[in-house]
């Protein structure tokens, strides 16, 4: 049987893999940092892509920063879009605003949390691309029977 666990990486043996890899090398989830811990992290880790979590990260003005942080220092963001519409929404908004913008996560797992939880589906058109919403707010509405449905009950 082979091992197919996935192995944290700590941040000190990312930065112990600066400057020794011939591919890209991007962080994504960057949950949990803000602008000022993640410039300390690219400065350190020589990153190509980052990606930062919009849910977690401090919300889009703070995805925008890390973005504007990454362009700086010329390294990409593709900001890490998994789990929900109400995310995929959020990321599609702050990659719509980016002047370098051309890629988005787009999470294809077939859970209701992904697949039914906002009632605009914001499926992956034909050219590839997704439509940014259009509505107010994200442009999302919750479907309430799918949220009933996933509700835990104490």
């Amino acid at each position: 049987l082979t091992d197919l666990s996935v192995k944290p990486i700590t941040i000190d043996s990312i930065m112990s893999m600066a400057g020794t890899r011939s591919e890209d090398f991007a962080v994504d989830d960057l949950h949990d940092l803000d602008t000022r811990r993640v410039s300390r992290f690219i400065e350190r880790a020589h990153v190509d892509v980052v990606q930062p979590d919009v849910t977690r990260c401090g919300g889009i003005t703070e995805t925008l920063r890390i973005a504007e942080l990454a362009r700086s220092h010329g390294i990409a963001t593709v900001a890490h879009a998994w789990k929900s519409g109400i995310i995929k929404a959020a990321s599609l908004h702050v990659n719509a605003v980016l002047p370098d913008g051309i890629w988005q996560e787009y999470c294809v797992a077939d859970t209701p949390i992904n697949t039914r939880l906002t009632v605009q589906r914001l499926p992956i058109e034909a050219d590839g691309c997704v439509a940014v919403p259009t509505a107010p707010g994200l442009g999302v509405d919750l479907d309430e029977d799918v949220l009933e449905s996933l509700r835990v009950h104490a």
